[in-house]
């Protein structure tokens, strides 16, 4: 059964990213870059997380006249790797054109007043 999942779980991240062209994949390497899109682009931002420690990415700035959350997933972690860490896809499409910030948190939710333990932004350029 172990076997299905980890086979389950890696379909899944290929299937994430063949719909996505490498240009639509945001990761930790892109922190702090400039990222240029179309209005009505797609694109994903695939960051590392371990949910078993608390810890989960949080957006905490976004412009939602510029760029809207389609949805959000977690994949979890090679089972056989106890405490590996997994991946959070976040899926946007830009609105609007202009520039947008948008900034994720990896925090614990209930320490509102912590620092967070990592942080990835980028800023949007929109254009048509």
């Amino acid at each position: 059964m172990a076997h299905f999942e980890t086979l389950f779980c890696a379909c899944l991240i290929v299937l994430a990213c063949s719909q996505n062209s490498p240009s639509n994949l945001l990761t930790m390497e892109d922190q702090g870059s400039l990222f240029k899109c179309q209005t009505r682009q797609e694109f994903v931002v695939e960051l590392e997380a371990n949910p078993s420690t608390g810890f989960a990415w949080q957006i905490s700035k976004s412009d939602p006249d510029h760029v809207r959350l389609l949805r959000e997933e977690t994949l979890p972690a090679d089972r056989k790797r106890l405490g590996a860490p997994g991946k959070q896809l976040f899926y946007f499409q830009a609105m609007a054109i202009g520039r947008a910030p948008l900034k994720l948190e990896y925090r614990r939710p209930w320490e509102k007043d912590a620092e967070p333990a990592k942080t990835f932004s980028v800023t949007l350029v929109i254009h048509k």
